[in-house]
């Protein structure tokens, strides 16, 4: 015989994340200062995950699959925050009432709003939180050096041929190095 399981393919983000914040929740963790860090770097360094990027963990290096966890856990802590209820769970309760064929159609029934939409929200929001926090410290100026190593490192090099190549070097693959 032949068996096949159908089921909509819930995303990275709200898999994982839902994890993590039905933990904070439940009163098991929370969202401290190192996860504060962690998603202001990656906001402040343009390593935020794109939607199509927040939709598996398969393909996922360097410091991605972290991302994932904690993007999803902000996203559900966002929605909770502007929307007034715990959203993650309204998504679980209209997964659970009948068959969707992609999962924005369970984000759209659960918050009335396209994913797109609630992303591009999320984005803004996080973005203004960010600068706001960056701008006393350019007011003041930023003071730069390198950093304690026993290798040259490619970022910090004198070399202009090694900088340039660098700079070539996309993000992911850069988190793929360091």
């Amino acid at each position: 015989g032949v068996s096949a399981i159908i089921s909509t393919h819930t995303p990275f983000w709200w898999a994982e994340g839902g994890a993590e914040y039905w933990s904070d929740k439940a009163g098991y963790n929370n969202w401290g200062t190192s996860r504060e860090a962690y998603l202001r770097t990656s906001f402040l360094e343009d390593r935020v995950l794109d939607q199509s990027e927040w939709t598996t963990r398969i393909d996922k290096e360097g410091f991605d699959g972290e991302r994932g966890y904690n993007q999803g856990y902000a996203f559900g802590l966002f929605l909770y925050e502007h929307l007034g209820q715990d959203m993650m769970s309204q998504m679980a309760f209209k997964s659970a009432e009948r068959w969707h064929w992609s999962w924005d159609s369970v984000v759209k029934e659960a918050t009335g709003q396209e994913m797109d939409t609630l992303y591009d929200a999320w984005i803004d929001y996080q973005t203004k939180h960010y600068e706001k926090q960056l701008e006393p410290i350019r007011a003041k100026g930023l003071v730069q050096g390198k950093e304690l190593s026993l290798v040259e490192l490619p970022w910090e090099s004198d070399d202009p041929a090694q900088t340039e190549l660098w700079a070539k070097t996309s993000k992911k693959d850069r988190d793929i190095w360091q």
